[in-house]
């Protein structure tokens, strides 16, 4: 089953993206701060297939975490769901992760979580390995 963690504050928009992505048969775990978050992930034995993060906590920043995540090497899928329409906040989750600002609504964040989830078809899979640059045999 692919598992999920909804680091949110607000608690009626985490349960309802909660339910969202229970809905489309998701394991779900929820986090309101990065202090919660950090303790899900670390109590872990396999890492979450996804994150989906909250720019604006009350004990920090949905980047710190993402970019925690990214050094871990975890292999983790982050997305931000955040409201917020502070320009460098923005601009710092574009360059790391996809974003969906919350007027778009969770149907629409679903709908991109489970594209970014989805993998590859083989004509998909052809294209990547036919633009990986070849390795000499070293003969």
């Amino acid at each position: 089953m692919t598992c999920v963690l909804i680091v949110e504050d607000e608690p009626t928009v985490r349960r309802a993206v909660a339910r969202a992505f229970r809905a489309s048969g998701w394991d779900v775990t929820q986090a309101e701060t990065l202090r919660s978050a950090r303790e899900s992930v670390s109590q872990r034995d396999i890492p979450f297939d996804c994150v989906v993060l909250d720019l604006e906590l009350p004990d920090g920043s949905g980047l710190q975490l993402a970019e925690e995540l990214r050094q871990s090497d975890l292999g983790v899928q982050l997305v931000f769901f955040s409201g917020t329409d502070d320009p460098e906040l923005l601009s710092a989750a574009s360059g790391m992760a996809l974003s969906v600002h919350k007027s778009e609504g969770i149907r629409t964040l679903v709908e991109h979580v489970l594209e970014l989830m989805r993998p590859p078809t083989r004509s998909q899979a052809f294209l990547v390995a036919a633009s990986e640059p070849k390795r000499s045999s070293g003969t």
